[in-house]
């Protein structure tokens, strides 16, 4: 499955004019593995995705960027899931645990769109 991270790490080499060969030399990363990687063939490990950060000033929710809005669309949604589930106990318990939810879900809400 590719991922747009993988094709950020392309996009974020080849803007700083960096030979996938220098970066390998560079990293002691191998130039197939890295190109697998920037392909979305395979996962980058979390430290290419730290040596890409580094090198090349890329902030972590360029990298990460689809990843995020994955891991936010599925939080949000079970967290509404979850809220339709207790809100049918009405215990004060079931109460808070909705408050809570949605507090956490305007959290990530106002910080994805930062």
């Amino acid at each position: 499955m590719k991922h747009h991270y993988t094709n950020s790490l392309a996009e974020v080499r080849a803007n700083a004019e960096v030979s996938i060969k220098h970066l390998a030399l560079l990293s002691s990363v191998n130039p197939t593995t890295l190109k697998d990687m920037e392909s979305g063939k395979q996962r980058p490990s979390l430290k290419v995705i730290a040596m890409y950060h580094m090198l090349f000033k890329a902030p972590y929710k360029v990298l990460f960027a689809d990843l995020c809005a994955d891991v936010h669309t599925y939080l949000t949604e079970r967290s509404e899931n979850l809220s339709m589930m207790l809100k049918s106990s009405q215990s004060q318990k079931s109460k808070r645990t909705i408050h809570a939810i949605t507090n956490i879900v305007n959290r990530l809400n106002k910080g994805y769109n930062d």
